[in-house]
């Protein structure tokens, strides 16, 4: 699972997939598919979430690149797997 989805979950909490369908304007399938890591949302998807969540875009959005930059090891340790950009 991708930390942006672990961080999804973990925001839905004990609501349903059809509670934050309904609250957000996001399809449940498609919440589902962000947590699991199978899909990733689009900017305008996440600020749904985000809003929907009563978190900031921008802390949410951390971790969408923090999958872009991390990989986890067999142990579970995050590792950079890309370059930042300019750096």
């Amino acid at each position: 699972m991708s930390r942006l989805g672990n961080h999804l979950k973990e925001l839905r909490g004990s609501l349903s997939l059809l509670d934050a369908e309904r609250g957000s304007g996001v399809p449940r399938f498609t919440i589902s598919r962000y947590e699991s890591g199978e899909n990733i949302p689009s900017p305008d998807k996440l600020r749904q979430l985000a809003e929907f969540y009563e978190v900031s875009y921008s802390a949410i959005r951390k971790f969408f690149y923090e999958d872009l930059l991390y990989s986890d090891d067999d142990k579970g340790r995050p590792v950079r797997v890309h370059k930042r950009v300019g750096k």
